[in-house]
């Protein structure tokens, strides 16, 4: 292989990681946490950071006080870890190479032969 054989090589790869980058970023914006209260909502960002939570008007008067502080940090907790983990499924799909659910084609064109390699593929 040329030298420019090489230098091509290393800039399509470098091309499709910015590509997957920006996709996986793009799709992690969809992800949302399941709703396990019907009382109570919690969102996430990509970040991990609580964005907002919605407590439905009759859980004031439905629920005791005390009642309610479980039913919010519950809800919390599930939609933390369910946001994670729906975060990491994708990250893996995406970026992560040794990752079993890893999808080489997800971007709808062959993997670079220089990130196959790398990927083990």
């Amino acid at each position: 292989m040329t030298p420019d054989e090489e230098v091509a090589q290393v800039l399509d790869a470098v091309a499709q990681m910015r590509a997957r980058h920006a996709a996986f970023n793009v799709a992690s914006l969809g992800i949302r946490g399941d709703q396990f209260h019907p009382d109570v909502q919690a969102r996430w960002d990509t970040e991990g950071n609580l964005t907002g939570i919605d407590i439905a008007p009759n859980a004031l008067r439905d629920y005791t006080n005390l009642e309610l502080e479980d039913i919010i940090s519950d809800v919390l907790r599930r939609t933390r870890l369910d946001v994670g983990e729906k975060f990491q499924a994708l990250f893996d799909r995406y970026l992560g190479f040794d990752s079993p659910s890893f999808d080489p084609e997800i971007l709808g064109v062959p993997m670079s032969p220089l990130l196959r390699n790398i990927a083990g593929s």
